[in-house]
Parts: structure tokens; sequence; C-alpha cells
């Protein structure tokens, strides 16, 4: 917890507002840095409010053709358009991987994938997918299955 400041009652009433709404955003970059370190949560903005999801249900993130810092997030119950770069997602959450220049997936999501389509599938019906390019599916494969615990 932060504690406000001490408010004097002979202050202006503007001055008083002012330090009040400091506080409460020193307050919240607290809370939203705590939150985007969780490793079990994906934390997003949209506007001026801050959202989570389980990191369980993000299965990936592309960005948008033509337009910086701007991607789509992929989750199992919903999908977002976001502000953010797929770079600074990529660091800020080990378990997401690179698989292709406009895609980064949650490693802990993938079900299957396919070597010689140069696929990555999170579905058991295989209709959700993302590329995975040539040079980064050696790499990937090595991931996932030490990952996975498969040899």
């Amino acid at each position: 917890m932060v504690p406000l400041d001490c408010i004097y009652k002979i202050k202006p009433v503007d001055v008083i507002e002012e330090a009040i709404r400091q506080d409460i955003n020193v307050a919240l970059e607290l809370v939203v840095s705590h939150m985007k370190s969780n490793p079990e949560k994906f934390v997003y903005k949209l506007r001026a409010r801050y959202y989570d999801i389980p990191m369980s249900e993000v299965l990936y993130i592309a960005s948008k053709p033509n337009q910086v810092n701007r991607v789509v997030l992929y989750a199992k119950n919903i999908i977002v358009e976001i502000n953010d770069s797929l770079s600074s997602i990529e660091k800020r959450h080990q378990n997401f991987f690179r698989s292709h220049k406009g895609f980064v997936i949650n490693l802990m999501s993938v079900n299957y994938f396919d070597i010689r389509l140069n696929r990555v599938y999170f579905d058991d019906e295989n209709q959700i997918w993302c590329p995975l390019s040539v040079r980064k599916k050696q790499n990937f494969k090595k991931v996932w299955q030490r990952i996975n615990h498969v040899n």
C-alpha cells in the first residue's frame, strides 16, 4: 500500500485535488507494474483501462500489417486489438516465442506443430494455426521439446 500525502485543509481545493490525482497515479503505476510482472497473467491496456487474462488462455499475438505498434491478441475466448509491439511482448514474457516476423506464440498453448508445413497448431482440429519461419523452426523445436519434456 502507498500512503496518500497528508492533506492540509488550508490549501486551495485545486492543489489538494492535484495532490490526490498524483498519489492515485503513483499507486496505479505500482499496481500495473506488479500485474505485468506476474507470469501467470497477460496484461494489456485498452483506452484508459487495464485488463488481464490468464496466460493459459493466450494462443498467439499477431502484428497488424502496415500499422506501427498495433497487434492483435488471440486468446481462447477473445480477440482484441491493442497498442503494443511484438518485440516488447516477447521481452516481457518468457513463454512467448517469435515464430515468424509477424507472430509471437504462447509456447504453453501449442498443441502440435508440423515441420513440413511450417505451422504451429493450437487446437485438436488443427484449425487455429500460425506460420513457423523456416529459419526459426529448428530453434522452436528445441525450445518446445524442452518445455514439454519431450526427447
